[in-house]
């Protein structure tokens, strides 16, 4: 029978008239709704979320997805005992689905018999890279995790449940072995670390970087070590790496893959070593004119870093150059904003409170310390 031609407040009473004939017809005649491998989400008298505190009037339950019978017979009795909501049940049948999938292409899939550790291993790495069906985009850390936590959920209860009495008890998840990595995918992504305003400004000054250094060591020359920051910066600016990833560079660092140029680096603050970044060619180009200039042989030196640390004169060169020998050369100082632009208003000063003389500052300072120690004594 439709409905649909009665209005918006008729047709919801009548609607739930039905589902309320149709739950009592079914008990009257003594027929499970969960028996079959669909499940008809009104008859079930599921809740319809945990913020809804009243049985879903439709919808369907579909465990055809999950291919081996004893898993999808695990998933169904879990709705049936524990009866969580239906949208707790059904992102269950969704994340066993996917698991299933993973089984379906071991040996032991259809054999839960023979089941072990491999198998479960295979499972967390499937979900692990899973990716949303619906724009095929990959799921978040978060989403990942908590599909994760459904299946630790499921196994449980049907460790305890006796489902699983068959199964060899090394095919379960381990705290250990088992987890959902967080990989930062903006970590590997070219960009700004530094503002444009100061970029502006620090291109103008790069010729002043280290200008008026005279420091000498072992063949190396003032005007090396001034190249030698220059080019630290350039990379810095290109690339967005931290400085510490830019001064940690091997000598090897430029790889060519399909004609286009990669800077390997290491990410030492979440330590990931010998990671890829793609660069264009004129960052790639400055980099060979310094690997060249380190190559000559009037400029002895360390043959594993990039950029070698200048050292003392009684100590050899066996580390790169570490980030604060950079960050200290003269610049002259810069500005702390850019040109403002007309839409942006001015910012009001704030006007300083009165300043207290001298001695009254110190008189009420001395009298905070007294104050604390007595109670210090009395509290002892």
């Amino acid at each position: 029978m439709s409905i649909t031609h009665l209005p918006e407040s008729t047709h919801s009473l009548v609607n739930d008239m039905l589902v309320r004939f149709r739950r009592a017809r079914v008990q009257y005649d003594g027929v499970d709704p969960t028996l079959g491998d669909v499940w008809d989400c009104a008859l079930v008298g599921l809740l319809s979320a945990p913020n809804r505190r009243y049985p879903a009037a439709s919808g369907q339950l579909d465990f055809r997805p999950i291919r081996q019978r004893w898993l999808r017979e695990i998933v169904k009795e879990y709705g049936r005992a524990v009866r969580p909501t239906v949208a707790e049940l059904r992102r269950t049948a969704n994340v066993t689905a996917l698991t299933s999938n993973a089984l379906a292409s071991r040996p032991a899939g259809e054999k839960p018999q023979t089941l072990a550790l491999a198998d479960m291993t295979v499972i967390v790495e499937a979900i692990e890279s899973a990716r949303n069906p619906k724009d095929g985009s990959a799921y978040s850390h978060a989403q990942r995790k908590a599909m994760l936590g459904w299946w630790r959920l499921l196994l449980q209860y049907a460790r305890l449940a006796g489902l699983m009495d068959e199964i060899p008890g090394v095919f379960a998840l381990s705290a250990e072995l088992h987890g959902i990595e967080a990989v930062d995918t903006t970590e590997d992504e070219s960009g700004r670390a530094i503002p444009e305003h100061v970029i502006a400004q620090l291109d103008r000054y790069l010729p002043l970087m280290s200008a008026d250094s005279t420091y000498k060591h072992a063949g190396w020359q003032a005007g090396d070590f001034a190249a030698m920051y220059q080019e630290i910066y350039r990379i810095i600016r290109d690339t967005g790496r931290r400085p510490e990833e830019a001064t940690s560079l091997k000598r090897d660092c430029l790889r060519w893959i399909d004609g286009k140029p990669s800077l390997i680096y290491d990410n030492r603050k979440r330590r990931r070593y010998g990671r890829r970044l793609p660069i264009s060619p004129e960052t790639a180009r400055h980099i060979q004119q310094w690997q060249k200039h380190r190559d000559s042989p009037e400029m002895p030196g360390c043959e594993e870093w990039l950029f070698p640390t200048p050292g003392a004169t009684r100590r050899s060169r066996v580390r790169y150059l570490t980030a604060h020998y950079f960050l200290r050369q003269g610049l002259p100082r810069l500005g702390r904003r850019g040109p403002r632009t007309p839409r942006q208003p001015p910012r009001r000063q704030r006007r300083p409170g009165p300043l207290l003389p001298l001695r009254d500052r110190r008189l009420r300072s001395s009298t905070r310390l007294r104050t604390a120690a007595c109670r210090c004594r009395n509290r002892h």
